[in-house]
Formats: C-alpha cells, sequence, structure tokens
C-alpha cells in the first residue's frame, strides 16, 4: 500500500463501550456508585455533585440533562467564562475536581492489560478485540501503514492495547521486532505525558522511524497529558475548542482528515450540540481529493443512525456505509474488513494465534 492509501478510524465512546466504559449519559451516575464504594478515597467527588445539584434548578427553565458528562462540562466551562473574582475561583476549583473525577472513574473502571498470574504476567482477556483492532495497522514486514487513529475519549484503551501489541513484538516472537510508538502528534511545550500506574502508557519510546509509530490524535486531550502545573489536561466537548494547548492537535486532525482514503467512525453519535467536530469533519472532507468511503459502524438504529447519514450529502451517499453492529462484531468480520478497508484479514496477521493465546492465557 502506497502512502496515499489510508485508512483514518474515528473513535468515539461506544469504542471503550465494550471494556464496560459508560457512555456520557451513564456516566454521573456512575461516579456515583464508585464513590460510594469508597467515599474516603473519592470525597472530592462530593464537590462535583453539590456543584450539579445548585445547576439543577435550570431545569425549571430549559429542558438539559444533568446526567450528562457533556453538558455538565460545558456549563462549568460557560460559567468560567463569565464568572470573577471569588466565584470564579470557586469554578476553577470545581473545574479540577470535575476532571479529577473523569480520570478517577476512567482508571477505576478501565482494566489494566497486564495482571499478576502464578505462571506469569497474563494479559487481560477484555483487550482481545482491541488488540486486533490495533494489528490492522501493521504491515507484514516490521512497519506500520499510513492509516491513522482519531479519538474523542479521554481513556487509556488504545495505548493500553498498543502495550499489549509491543509486549507480544519484544517477548513472545522468535525473532524480536522493535516496539511501536504512540505518537500523539501534540506539543510537548504546552502539554507533557505522564505515567498512569498499572496502565504501563508507552511514553518512553521515542522510536524516530516513522514506519513505527501509531498516530494516536486525542481531540479533547487525556487522562495521562498535564499541564506544565501538573494539571490533567482534559477538554469540554462542545466548548473553547480555541484552547491554544489542544489547536496544535486539531490542526494536525484536519490535515489527516483530509488526506484520507476511507474513514471509518467507531462508536460516536454525532451529538447535535458538537458543532466543533462536525464542521473539522466537514471542512476536511471538503478539501479531501482522494476520499473513497465512509463508514459508520455503531449499533444504534434510530437516532444516532439518522444523525449519521443526515451528515453525508445525497450525492455522497452512495459511497457510504453504516454498519449496525458494535465494535466487538466490527472486529470479528474479517472478510468485511479484507474487501472494504484494504487490509488483511486480522486471523492473517503472522502473531495473532499466538497473541490470542498470550490473551486466553
Amino acid at each position: 500500500m502506497s502512502e496515499s492509501d489510508k485508512n483514518v478510524y474515528i473513535l468515539g465512546a461506544g469504542f471503550s463501550k465494550g471494556l464496560g466504559l459508560p457512555l456520557q449519559d451513564d456516566f454521573l451516575q456512575t461516579a456515583r456508585t464508585i464513590y460510594f464504594k469508597d467515599t474516603d478515597k473519592y470525597k472530592h467527588f462530593n464537590n462535583v455533585f453539590d456543584y450539579i445539584d445548585k445547576l439543577s434548578k435550570i431545569r425549571n427553565y430549559v429542558s438539559i440533562s444533568m446526567f450528562n458528562l457533556e453538558n455538565i462540562f460545558n456549563l462549568l466551562e460557560m460559567n468560567l467564562f463569565f464568572t470573577e473574582g471569588t466565584k470564579h475561583e470557586e469554578c476553577e476549583l470545581r473545574k479540577k475536581d470535575f476532571i479529577k473525577l473523569i480520570a478517577d472513574v476512567l482508571q477505576e473502571l478501565t482494566p489494566k492489560p497486564f495482571r499478576e498470574h502464578p505462571t506469569g504476567m497474563t494479559i487481560h482477556p477484555g483487550y482481545h478485540h482491541y488488540a486486533a483492532f490495533l494489528s490492522l495497522l501493521l504491515k507484514d514486514k516490521p512497519t506500520l501503514h499510513y492509516d491513522s487513529i482519531i479519538t474523542f475519549n479521554y481513556d487509556l484503551i488504545v495505548e493500553a492495547s498498543l502495550r499489549i501489541i509491543n509486549y507480544y513484538r519484544i517477548n513472545d516472537n522468535h525473532i524480536p521486532e522493535p516496539p511501536i510508538s504512540c505518537d500523539y502528534m501534540k506539543s510537548n511545550e504546552n502539554i507533557r505525558d505522564k505515567s498512569i500506574g498499572g496502565f504501563d502508557v508507552p511514553v518512553d519510546l521515542k522510536n524516530t522511524n516513522s514506519t513505527l509509530r501509531l498516530k494516536l490524535f486525542k481531540l479533547h486531550g487525556s487522562i495521562n497529558w498535564e499541564t506544565k502545573d501538573g494539571e490533567t489536561f482534559l477538554v469540554p466537548p462542545t466548548w473553547n475548542k480555541s484552547d491554544t494547548k489542544i489547536k496544535d492537535v486539531w490542526t494536525e486532525v484536519y490535515k489527516e482528515l483530509s488526506t484520507a482514503t476511507r474513514l471509518i467512525i467507531i462508536g460516536y453519535s454525532f451529538p447535535e450540540t458538537d458543532i466543533y467536530a462536525k464542521s473539522l469533519l466537514a471542512l476536511a472532507i471538503n478539501n479531501n481529493k482522494n476520499l473513497q468511503n465512509i463508514y459508520f459502524i455503531n449499533p444504534d438504529t434510530n437516532e444516532v443512525k439518522k444523525r449519521s447519514l443526515d451528515f453525508i450529502d445525497t450525492h455522497f451517499i452512495k459511497h457510504t456505509r453504516y454498519r449496525e453492529m458494535d465494535f466487538f462484531k466490527f472486529v470479528e468480520d474479517e472478510s468485511w474488513i479484507d474487501e472494504n478497508l484494504k487490509r488483511r484479514s486480522i486471523r492473517n496477521w503472522m502473531g495473532f494465534n499466538r497473541l490470542k493465546r498470550l490473551l486466553n492465557k
């Protein structure tokens, strides 16, 4: 495959659901459940719950869900924009509490990729499909396709899955292969990486060989990113994308979308409020001279399906497919992947069966 043949995978919350991570509407209720399991450890959650209770009177005037993560994050960010003095300082503290809540929930629920076992180190079986998904980016030779991943998610599932791939490449192969580095395509002057205990995020891999870099664009930040002040860097889903610390990532994403041969959109619900993401996609697609197909992977058969297909103009709809399936079913449909995404069958990857044995130990 040439550099001009490029798949760009766009990941929404539905991608991570298979490992038990909550969707937007379930996130805060999940946080409450976690809080009551250990009220001392997660006592800062209470500050967020109290803030939400204060905001709840909004519902006397407008119809808005106070259980939706996106809604609360954006109301908080908007409140910061308009308040001054002590009220502004209080909002800043609540924002820090809210970001910490998000990070804590994701760390609590995301399985660690590796775990101790009497017979030695084993790999969590929940990552089977995720490691197989990343194998789509591998060529027969120890290089990668020119594909890339764009995610709206804050979690570390892709990074943890990459660690599993690297574990195989280094430790369970007759001829060890060099590890694949994770390139966030961001400026480290504004945002730096940090290690998250138990996830073994590959922040130490600085491989200069461009064929061994997985390009992973995280549009809304990540729980393993931090500012110079040591604060976790997350961006609200729909507000204030002009933040200079994330602007370079969005710029690179625009370039990536503008040169894609195929777009594969997995588990993204196309929320009506996310004007920034829709505008980015629309402008990039308009500037793309190579785009052949757009594929939506989502089990929803109603609202999400309608929003997704309504986004596509009628003249391009014949090159668009909406597949009513979840991420796991997508990964398992090897013949469809071979035929439509022009990538070899996952089972034909020479290391897949050995990796499968590791996953099933």
